[in-house]
């Protein structure tokens, strides 16, 4: 299964919330038997649904949902949801909202569609595997995580609420590469609310050759025009930085943004605690993110960095 979700935060937790789930079975069979299981909406405990009619139909089967339910931090929430199948795959793109502003079915539709292209070229043509080989962070600390492709096949994606402007700017920040996928993962501080969270956030880049990666690189460096650079000796070249962060009513977060160049891959870390974050630290995340580039995917989760453990974690 794979589980993608981004959220944006208010004073008191979730605000919006877009999740996409994906379940990839052994053979249509399979996948047809589940979807059949997973589309009995009075079956549901976790919240309350309510079949939608007059939607549009996804894959060779699909069901769209209106639902009621309560998160585990006891936020009432109201979404709408579209679940549909294609070959061996199930995929469900769903919009929640905390604030009261429930979506209708229209708001979800246009990313039910985006969903629905991305999966049928997956399984007719491939599809990109990068994401395969991100550094995932677990632990009872992360308050909350997300993943998603920022660009692929050279071409970047929208996030939402993004201005047009916006947009431009990070897209000419990407140069050449043809894709890059990015981890986010919020760790709980000793107090209530997310203003004091720590974070863990990475990217990874990858051109298309060693030489256009250099070439990024390069003008990076150029760029940043380091005074010191504080990075560790890894891959092929490095560069790094301390950074400081006002969180407002909490105090300072500080921490370090370190780029490594290995090959065709350019691997971005940021990662900030308040009472700060050791380099060894960081370190540590950047070996295994190379590790499981070299290995072409990441098996396993890693757990939170010591140092950035003991918060406010969300059950």
């Amino acid at each position: 299964m794979t589980y993608v979700q981004a959220e944006s935060l208010g004073d008191d937790g979730y605000s919006d919330v877009i999740q996409v789930i994906l379940d990839s079975y052994d053979d249509p069979a399979g996948a047809q038997a589940a979807f059949a299981f997973e589309s009995d909406v009075e079956a549901i405990t976790a919240f309350d649904a309510e079949i939608e009619t007059d939607v549009e139909t996804y894959g060779v089967e699909s069901y769209a949902i209106s639902l009621i339910g309560e998160s585990d931090t006891g936020q009432e929430f109201g979404g709408v949801a579209i679940s549909f199948r294609i070959n061996a795959v199930n995929a469900t793109v769903a919009i929640l909202d905390y604030d009261g502003d429930v979506p209708k079915i229209a708001d979800v539709e246009p990313l039910a569609e985006s969903l629905e292209v991305r999966i049928e070229a997956a399984v007719t043509e491939g599809t990109e595997t990068l994401g395969l080989a991100a550094v995932t962070v677990e632990g009872d600390d992360v308050s909350a995580a997300s993943g998603y492709y920022l660009r692929i096949d050279g071409q970047s994606a929208p996030i939402a609420g993004e201005t047009a402007d916006a947009l431009e700017v990070r897209d000419d920040g990407y140069g050449d590469a043809e894709a890059i996928y990015g981890t986010f993962h919020r760790i709980a501080a000793g107090e209530d609310g997310f203003e004091d969270d720590g974070s863990i956030n990475m990217w990874l880049y990858r051109f298309a050759t060693d030489q256009s990666t250099g070439e990024w690189f390069d003008d990076l460096a150029e760029s940043l025009q380091l005074e010191e650079n504080v990075a560790p000796d890894l891959g092929d070249e490095s560069l790094g930085y301390a950074t400081v962060i006002d969180l407002g009513a909490a105090d300072d977060a500080t921490g370090f943004v370190v780029y490594v160049l290995t090959g065709q891959y350019v691997v971005l870390i940021d990662v900030n605690a308040v009472g700060g974050v050791e380099l060894a630290t960081v370190e540590v995340l950047l070996e295994e993110q190379l590790a499981c580039l070299d290995d072409g995917v990441c098996d396993d989760p890693v757990p939170v960095p010591d140092e950035l453990s003991g918060g406010d974690a969300l059950d």
